[in-house]
């Protein structure tokens, strides 16, 4: 299995005294998921994201086919917005980062393994 991540956090990073490694206050969180992560992914994982104040985007990216899932909160709202992309031409607005990023930026020279 293979667990791959990365965040991004506004401002000074904040780190538990308890763990320095992990980091309490990112706005987005980008996981490569697989098919023995991809329910614990969405469900649980982000279900805990949800609990910090700062996060406001999840993006999926899938290591098995194309498919990136993005997950946007704006701020002060109630609700998530959902966005999947799955072709190689679509570009992905992060918006908590004012950032766009091609799905072929994402899947350069991807060949599919199963």
């Amino acid at each position: 299995m293979i667990i791959s991540y990365t965040f991004v956090v506004c401002g000074k990073t904040e780190t538990f005294l308890e763990m320095p490694h992990a980091v309490k206050n990112p706005i987005l969180i980008v996981e490569v998921s697989s098919d023995s992560t991809a329910l614990y992914d969405r469900q649980g994982k982000f279900q805990a994201y949800q609990k910090i104040t700062s996060f406001r985007e999840y993006i999926l990216v899938s290591q098995n086919e194309i498919l990136v899932e993005t997950y946007y909160k704006p701020e002060n709202a109630i609700f998530w917005q959902y966005r999947s992309y799955t072709k190689l031409e679509d570009v992905i607005e992060l918006k908590s980062v004012d950032v766009e990023i091609s799905i072929n930026d994402i899947y350069l020279d991807w060949e599919k393994t199963a």
